[in-house]
């Protein structure tokens, strides 16, 4: 199994498509504090196979839902790029959350999506309960 600092090596490199196994690895690296460590490990999780979307997705949204500020925005991002049900399930929650950074990234992800009645009763519900024009953004 490949540690964080073989995977970290391996970001750079544009042919680099990780597998099932380094997803761990992975999102304590978007979850980190160097954030171009953060923004190639996500590139390298949106190639994981699409066949493991789903697991893929439901790995990052437990992480999300444990994870602080500033890495709970960072994973609700990439969760929200991941377009499968646990994804959504995650952004229509994550709108009410405590961190606006998070709220952010999870208006912005549903709002990437093609709308339907929930995504956009829930951005308007968001919106009429923001407190401070960044929240509206």
């Amino acid at each position: 199994m490949s540690t964080s600092a073989d995977i970290r090596a391996r970001l750079g490199d544009p042919g680099y498509t990780p597998g099932l196994k380094a997803l761990p690895q992975l999102l304590a690296l978007v979850a980190g504090e160097d954030n171009d460590d953060a923004k190639l490990a996500t590139k390298a999780v949106l190639k994981i196979e699409k066949q493991y979307v789903e697991r893929v997705a439901e790995t990052v949204v437990q992480h999300a839902k444990k994870a602080e500020r500033p890495a709970r925005g960072r994973l609700t991002a990439l969760a929200g790029r991941l377009e499968v049900e646990t994804s959504l399930a995650w952004m229509l929650e994550a709108l009410s959350d405590a961190d606006p950074k998070t709220r952010r990234a999870a208006a912005r992800a549903l709002g990437n999506r093609a709308p339907t009645k929930t995504i956009t009763k829930a951005l308007e519900t968001a919106y009429a309960n923001a407190t401070t024009d960044d929240d509206r953004k």
